[in-house]
């Protein structure tokens, strides 16, 4: 009989990040994402992932003056 595994990983991280792939969402490894990060731990925004996703589902295909300020707040405001 095996014992199962009660680490946190295993029953709750790798689970969640399968999921997250199921739904279509891109897995960045750690190298990967402190290279989008700019090396800062600090920040949280993948600012040219960003600026991507919110050209794309612009209609009009360019990020307007308003969605580059409440980038540039929330890179102020989630350091």
């Amino acid at each position: 009989m095996n014992t199962p595994s009660f680490k946190e990983d295993h029953i709750s991280q790798i689970p969640a990040l399968q999921m997250l792939q199921k739904l279509g969402y891109t897995y960045l490894s750690p190298v990967e994402a402190d290279t989008l990060r700019g090396g800062k731990t600090s920040n949280v925004l993948l600012d040219d992932i960003l600026r991507k996703q919110l050209k794309e589902i612009n209609s009009f295909g360019e990020i307007d003056e308003f969605a580059n300020k409440c980038i540039e707040v929330a890179k102020i405001r989630y350091k």
